[in-house]
């Protein structure tokens, strides 16, 4: 893979957090306040921002030049793109107690933020891996503030089989023990999970499975899906060794959404977004989907007080 280095800009951060726009080409006109579909895009914390905005390896046009990334591919088909950059938390906060729900209450402040800058009421989310399991518990919460909620790998039904399920089981995963010792090392080429968050994420979701069974807060409110109304989709990598395909399906049970859309598409948990066939698959449609549920959004939304008919 390498860098797409999509045009962007930092257009507003907190001690947690960046919002991070990406832009059109060079050269482009300057859109209207409003006039696009905003997309935030929201990642693992394990993982950087960038993974939204790196050339799928191999996905080269015969004359050299690279093929877009999923950041730039929405921002090519005429959406206004956001991404959540955990940077500051990644650094500076990794052992200050920060919890899933301390990084829930973050993506909803750059979802705002992002909702803010660009003029609208409401946009589509797209969670990638934990940062859509979050991303999900934030529309559950707000659910006023999305036209459309998109997963991609995230986990819903924590009891689905699979490796992170066996590696995190109570019988042998002691999350406090490992949480007081500050976490576990990160990956190669990813980043420390917050030691407080990684306690959280292994007891409430791997071995209580809350998310579903119920019993999920975040302070004094609960957790409730069936309060998500937005059109969902949930994107299914054919060879998704983290999330099971019935961990994530498991939303589209529980959401109050009319429109519960399912997209399959090549590829492994990251390849699905970086590899080369996300060019022709999950790109291009994902883009149309979201255009089509903005539209759809557009015109259910009641007019102004006043307007003509």
């Amino acid at each position: 893979m390498l860098p797409a280095a999509t045009p962007r800009e930092t257009v507003w951060t907190d001690d947690v957090t960046r919002l991070v726009r990406f832009r059109a080409a060079r050269g482009a006109q300057t859109p209207v306040r409003g006039a696009r579909p905003v997309v935030l895009l929201v990642g693992s914390l394990i993982e950087r921002w960038l993974l939204f905005d790196v050339a799928p390896a191999g996905a080269w046009f015969p004359f050299g030049a690279p093929r877009a990334s999923l950041a730039g591919a929405l921002v090519a088909a005429d959406l206004d793109v956001f991404a959540l950059d955990w940077g500051p938390i990644q650094t500076t906060h990794r052992d200050r107690g920060f919890g899933w729900p301390d990084a829930v209450a973050a993506i909803g402040r750059a979802r705002d933020a992002a909702l803010a800058i660009s003029g609208r009421s409401a946009g589509a989310v797209v969670g990638y891996s934990q940062g859509a399991t979050f991303a999900v518990i934030d529309a559950a919460l707000h659910p006023e503030r999305l036209t459309a909620l998109v997963n991609i790998g995230g986990p819903v039904d924590f009891s689905a089989p699979g490796l992170a399920a066996l590696l995190t089981d109570a019988r042998w995963c002691d999350a406090d023990a490992i949480a007081a010792f500050g976490g576990p090392p990160a990956l190669p080429f990813m980043v420390r999970l917050p030691a407080e968050t990684f306690r959280g994420w292994v007891k409430d979701f791997y071995q209580r499975n809350a998310l579903v069974a119920g019993g999920l807060r975040v302070g004094d409110r609960a957790v409730d899906l069936s309060r998500i109304t937005a059109p969902l989709l949930t994107v299914l990598p054919a060879h998704d060794a983290v999330c099971p395909p019935a961990s994530a399906l498991a939303l589209a049970e529980r959401v109050g959404s009319e429109v519960r859309d399912t997209l399959r598409v090549p590829g492994g948990h990251i390849s699905c977004v970086t590899g080369p066939a996300a060019c022709d698959t999950l790109h291009p449609a994902l883009a149309r989907w979201l255009h089509a549920m903005a539209a759809r959004a557009a015109s259910r939304t009641p007019p102004p007080r006043g307007a003509a008919p």
